[in-house]
Order: C-alpha cells, then structure tokens, then sequence
C-alpha cells in the first residue's frame, strides 16, 4: 500500500502567505484587528475567525489537506507566553 505523504516547504509557506496578506493588510487591520487569519498558500484563500482553531477548521472544509499559515490581524505575533 503506496503512503502519500505531502512535502511541506516551509519557506514557501511563509513568503507566499506573506505575499498574500500584504494584499489585504490594510482592510485586516482596519476592519478585524486581534481576529487570526488563516491563509492556504497554495490557493490563496484565507479564513478569518475569532481563533486561530476556528480559522483553520473553516479552512479545513474547502482544503483538507492544506499547511495553513496563521497570522493574529495587528500584532506581531500569534501567541505571546508569560513567564
């Protein structure tokens, strides 16, 4: 039985789903700042939710297999832990 295992290449991950929010960082944090974006490199499509969960399992609907990118709108990071 054949495995078919999908190859991530996380730098294409990255600069493609950066590409991708430039085009519409504006609006994002005009309109939807602290809400997480989940972005599918691959088509370009991005889901917008309350969590990052939720972002990832609307997007999971339409591209099951998909790596998605997960920015957080206006901040420079997702997650921020306190020590």
């Amino acid at each position: 039985m054949e495995s078919r295992v999908k190859v991530v290449d996380k730098d294409f991950i990255v600069r493609k789903s950066e590409a991708i929010y430039q085009n519409i960082k504006t609006e994002m944090e005009a309109n939807h700042k602290g809400k997480f974006l989940a972005i599918d490199p691959e088509s370009g499509d991005y889901y917008l939710a309350k969590t990052s969960l939720e972002a990832i399992l609307n997007g999971r609907k339409e591209h099951p297999n998909t790596v998605f990118y997960i920015i957080r709108i206006g901040f420079p990071y997702v997650y921020r832990r306190r020590w």
